[in-house]
């Protein structure tokens, strides 16, 4: 159920009363420390992924790559709307004289929790691109690098507009002119809006998974039948087998991050028997953990890049002993023979 402390109808004394109720809250105060503290070390740990470059060592392909980078930006951004609007909320609870002080502008909120929002759009929807784009790339592999420049195209534009359209239509009807005791993405006005996004979240997840587990299997199959086919075709399947294997642990390790939050945000009221509606802003204080993707995707990129490195080492041992073998085959069978 939507918070009373976003009603057009509540009167100012019991958005004070809320406003002081989460300035008191153990819980609120310790959400805030655990998101301060992460988000920035999540800012770090994607600025330090940027800068180092490893992204672009594990996807070689244009269109993946920019897949991926748009995820990864996405992800910081995040980390960088959560970072904000803990620290606006700490700074007003730290300076303020009078209840009164406590109270947040319509527009202030919106502002602050849009930018967090846009992103954790971005980061779920982005998924979902990458998972077409492979599919693209699967279903189109005898045409796929021809058309990769209008794919890209693509793939941009609507990695940069879905997430801006999804966060303006909840502000259509956030209630800007009013004030509220907590920034929350939802309100009693745009509840039916966001109610529709949490949906959407829920089957951009479950597609991008079913996307990407059932293409590994289909190019499996596909490159058994490609023997008489031509040398780029086969490229293709290859390599969206080797993205595929490569990627496929993320898309694991962001739904288990995901889901479980998608399925606390939603079921909580419910189970929760002595919730009230003023709990709701705690509800989405604990969903915006989303930003420990940020932490998980530099760990799973490191990871991967290390054992891709490794694997990479033992090939060209095995090839150059497999090399000095012939060799020395070679030469013995010719020393016999002379």
């Amino acid at each position: 159920p939507p918070s009373k402390m976003t009603s057009p109808s509540t009167n100012l004394s019991s958005l004070i009363d809320d406003s002081l109720h989460y300035h008191e809250s153990v819980v609120i105060r310790t959400l805030f420390a655990i998101n301060f503290v992460g988000s920035m070390t999540g800012i770090i740990a994607i600025s330090s992924l940027l800068k180092n470059g490893i992204w672009r060592k594990l996807a070689k392909h244009r269109n993946l790559l920019v897949s991926l980078a748009s995820h990864c930006l996405w992800t910081a951004v995040m980390c960088i709307g959560v970072l904000i609007n803990t620290s606006a909320q700490l700074c007003r609870y730290f300076t303020f004289s009078l209840p009164a002080d406590l109270l947040i502008s319509g527009w202030e909120c919106f502002l602050r929790i849009s930018l967090f929002a846009t992103a954790l759009n971005g980061v779920i929807f982005s998924l979902v691109v990458t998972a077409v784009e492979r599919l693209i790339g699967t279903v189109i592999h005898k045409s796929y690098i021809g058309n990769s420049i209008k794919i890209c195209a693509l793939l941009i534009t609507l990695q940069v507009c879905v997430p801006i359209a999804m966060t303006l239509s909840m502000g259509i009807d956030y209630g800007l002119t009013e004030s509220f005791s907590f920034c929350t993405v939802q309100t009693t006005r745009n509840k039916h809006i966001h109610e529709v996004l949490i949906v959407f979240f829920f089957i951009f997840v479950i597609l991008s998974l079913v996307l990407f587990h059932s293409m590994n299997y289909g190019n499996r199959r596909l490159l058994g039948s490609l023997h008489k086919t031509s040398l780029t075709q086969r490229y293709q399947v290859k390599e969206n087998l080797r993205m595929l294997f490569l990627l496929s642990p993320l898309f694991d390790c962001h739904s288990l991050i995901t889901l479980p939050l998608l399925l606390v945000f939603t079921f909580l009221p419910k189970l929760w028997s002595s919730y009230k509606p003023r709990d709701y802003a705690i509800n989405e204080e604990i969903f915006h953990v989303m930003y420990l993707h940020g932490l998980a995707l530099p760990l799973f990129l490191l990871l991967r890049n290390t054992l891709q490195r490794r694997y990479a080492g033992r090939y060209r041992e095995h090839a150059d002993l497999t090399e000095r073998r012939v060799t020395d085959l070679y030469l013995s069978s010719t020393q016999k023979a002379w």
